[in-house]
């Protein structure tokens, strides 16, 4: 059980060089990322007992980075990266749509 986990966290393994140093640094930040948006989104459910579209952002961010995950975990490399790029700007950009627009003051960090 705990060498499965120590798989979960340590990364896929290829036999080309370059890929397996793709796979470790995409493994790494989704891994990452997903640590900070699950610690981020238990605050915020703790704080707030009230359902609002930032709730909604957070879990579609906490799932978008798993199934992110999940194509890196299959090799599909090409495919994660591009799909952690674009999706996280799609999610990002529809919270400040729905968060207050251009008037919200974490937009001049955005941009």
């Amino acid at each position: 059980m705990v060498e499965y986990f120590r798989q979960l966290i340590r990364g896929p393994a290829f036999m080309d060089e370059d890929r397996e140093r793709i796979s470790q640094l995409i493994h790494t930040v989704l891994l990452a990322s997903m640590l900070a948006v699950f610690v981020y989104g238990v605050v915020v459910f703790a704080l707030s007992p009230t359902f609002y579209v930032s709730h909604t952002i957070i879990i579609l961010i906490l799932v978008h980075l798993v199934i992110t995950w999940v194509f890196a975990r299959r090799g599909h490399l090409t495919l994660a990266s591009l799909s952690l790029t674009t999706g996280l700007w799609v999610l990002f950009s529809a919270a400040f749509l729905f968060t207050g627009g251009v008037t919200n003051p974490s937009v001049s960090g955005y941009l």
